[in-house]
């Protein structure tokens, strides 16, 4: 490997590793009530300006195979990265635009990336699990509702706080990631 590789790929790791310190922090702050008594947790703004340029890095490719008249770029660019880039990129727009968790002493109720909303209340809720791999807090209420609660919601540590005041289940034991 040259130099030239190393650096690159050192870069990219300490970009992502400055990442993922941003997002932690965001997650462990607390948060203050709306003037109803509610919590509300957003995505970080990270994933709206992630997704914004993963999308506009796909387009000015796609605009530049256009211009060049490069029939071949553009398949490459319209088929593979749409699928590769295009997709992600409004997944994660979607994420930041769409997702977020509102609670409050009674209920919590979740808006999911692609709109959905569910809500339960905190006396129903059966079963609490963290996955880390895909990031998602589940809880599961009685009547089978189930909210996804992501990691990197700003001020996780807030709901965390709650969960733990309303449920048998404490951060510790569901490994999740707020201190």
């Amino acid at each position: 490997m040259n130099w030239e590789n190393f650096l690159l790929y050192g870069l990219i790791g300490a970009i992502v590793a400055i990442f993922m310190s941003l997002m932690a922090r965001s997650a462990n702050k607390r948060v203050i009530a709306d003037p109803d008594g509610s919590f509300t947790l957003k995505m970080h703004k990270f994933y709206g300006i992630i997704g914004i340029l993963v999308i506009a890095s796909l387009v000015v490719f796609i605009g530049m195979a256009l211009l060049e008249g490069d029939k071949e770029m553009l398949s490459i660019g319209g088929g593979f990265l749409g699928i590769c880039m295009g997709l992600p990129g409004i997944i994660v727009l979607l994420y930041y635009k769409n997702h977020k968790l509102i609670f409050d002493d009674q209920s919590m109720t979740a808006y999911s990336w692609s709109g959905g909303k569910t809500k339960i209340n905190w006396d129903q809720v059966q079963k609490i699990s963290f996955k880390g791999f895909s990031g998602l807090i589940k809880i599961q209420g009685e009547e089978n509702q189930l909210i996804k609660a992501h990691m990197h919601l700003v001020g996780l540590k807030t709901f965390v706080e709650k969960v733990e005041e309303k449920t048998p289940w404490t951060a510790k034991e569901l490994k999740l990631p707020v201190t």
